[in-house]
């Protein structure tokens, strides 16, 4: 079984950890606990899901096993958000084949942070390299929309999901548009590498 691995970033409260645990009941993160029962992320958040590449379905299991190639294991590797964990987040980026890149729409007065970590995975990735953003917290009343967070952030290339960690809404829609970027991206440099070994033969 192949895997994909995603990179899930984003300014800290945005909603990361969350996001994985919403997407896997299962998931790990290694977190530390304020006094306040608050919790923020300084090691990293690990889940895991299945993509069936043909019908763009989640699974929730599967077989590791199978020869299935439409199968891809998914791995979400969510990261802490605060700027001085920037070598934590460039340990965690390698390998990686896309970004969620997830934001608190309902707080864009941190743009400069926002913009920081952008900034950030432009330097970790390309400027070209497979990435969806999350407009998180669409629950709340005071959210911003995604014309709203495109405008701010002049990201007009990019596709932004309006997105609620806590209900769920729009996240595996988020995650699904990420993985068919990942997989026509591998599928072009797989007919390229095809298209050289015949000049080459």
């Amino acid at each position: 079984m192949k895997t994909i691995k995603v990179y899930i970033a984003g300014p800290t409260s945005a909603g990361k950890t969350t996001i994985v645990h919403m997407l896997d009941k299962n998931a790990k993160s290694i977190e530390h606990y304020y006094d306040d029962g608050r919790s923020t992320t300084i090691g990293f958040d690990l889940g895991k899901v299945y993509w069936n590449s043909k019908t763009n379905e989640i699974l929730y299991d599967a077989d590791e096993t199978a020869a299935d190639e439409t199968i891809y294991k998914v791995v979400l590797m969510g990261t802490p958000g605060q700027l001085r964990f920037a070598p934590v987040r460039l340990a965690l980026s390698k390998g990686s084949d896309g970004v969620l890149f997830v934001i608190d729409s309902t707080n864009l007065g941190q743009v400069g942070l926002i913009i920081a970590i952008y900034e950030e995975l432009k330097m970790y990735f390309g400027p070209d390299f497979p990435m969806v953003v999350l407009a998180n917290k669409q629950d709340l009343d005071n959210a911003a929309k995604a014309e709203d967070v495109k405008r701010l952030l002049k990201i007009n290339s990019i596709k932004i999901v309006e997105t609620s960690a806590i209900t769920g809404q729009n996240l595996i829609k988020g995650l699904v548009e990420l993985l068919k970027i990942i997989y026509e991206r591998k599928k072009e440099k797989f007919e390229k590498f095809k298209e050289n070994q015949l000049i080459v033969h």
